[in-house]
């Protein structure tokens, strides 16, 4: 759309391809002119000039052409809620429920819950131009914008009486989920390669917790066959078939928020027929 007078308007109709694309530009660099040709005021030209132009040219365009709809593409969204847009309702963060802290790679899924906490801040709080898909920026590796940025959305949060949802996410790890909580545990029969001979398998372990133990699990060949949740911890198991060979014993000790740890021997049953 061009304007060759200030009252008279031309519209070049170039032919109509495969595919058809259209851009109206309504406006003028000069605004007083642009008032008094178009009537127009300031932030009008798009929604009130433009569209209504385009959406008439195009429907007369493609009046006979098919109705055509766009692929819907596959696709992978980023763990990061800023990447993915969730900020406005809210951070979602992975909390430890024991500890209230952070979630970390020990933390047992049974333990991890997802919070949301709203909180504003401009993307490059979470973000490195970078890196973005990389861990958050410190406080020291700041963008040389992030001030400028951090000081419009502040200002905005406070004209528009915006409340963050919830309270403030900790910043601190999970301090109960650690290596040197996890109990400690020995199999103590059978013992590595043994030849069993008769039934039942009779299992024996030692087992401690700094916070307390609470259960022993016992498998054989990865099926659980019961649990122990007082010492002596022992399990006898007399299967109704069997079959000779070698076979793995695997015994898991629990505390009370699930720190664990698991140890494994292999034994060779041998039954005579």
């Amino acid at each position: 759309l061009s304007a060759s007078s200030p009252s008279t308007f031309a519209v070049s109709s170039p032919p109509v391809e495969e595919h058809l694309v259209a851009i109206v530009k309504a406006g003028h660099s000069d605004v007083l002119l642009e008032r008094r040709v178009l009537g127009a005021d300031l932030g009008d030209g798009g929604s009130r000039l433009a569209a209504p132009i385009w959406n008439r040219f195009m429907r007369n365009a493609l009046a006979k052409k098919p109705v055509e709809s766009f692929t819907k593409p596959n696709i992978t969204y980023p763990e990061k809620p800023a990447l993915r847009g969730d900020l406005e309702k809210g951070a979602l963060i992975k909390i430890d429920r024991a500890s209230g802290l952070l979630a970390t790679a020990l933390t047992p899924p049974g333990f991890i819950e997802e919070q949301i906490f709203a909180i504003g801040h401009n993307i490059l709080h979470y973000v490195k131009r970078d890196d973005p898909l990389g861990p958050e920026p410190t406080e020291s590796e700041r963008d040389v914008q992030y001030a400028s940025w951090e000081k419009a959305v502040q200002e905005w949060i406070k004209k528009n009486k915006w409340n963050a949802s919830g309270a403030v996410p900790p910043t601190e790890s999970d301090n109960v989920h650690l290596p040197e909580n996890k109990p400690s545990i020995t199999i103590t029969a059978p013992v590595e390669n043994e030849t069993i001979k008769s039934l039942p398998l009779n299992f024996a372990v030692t087992a401690e917790a700094r916070r307390g133990l609470t259960r022993v699990d016992f498998y054989l060949d990865d099926i659980l066959l019961g649990s122990s949740r007082e010492a002596p911890h022992v399990f006898s198991y007399n299967p109704a078939e069997i079959t000779n060979g070698f076979h793995t014993l695997k015994a898991m000790a629990w505390d009370d928020i699930d720190n664990s740890e698991t140890v494994q021997v292999t034994f060779n049953l041998f039954l005579e027929k």
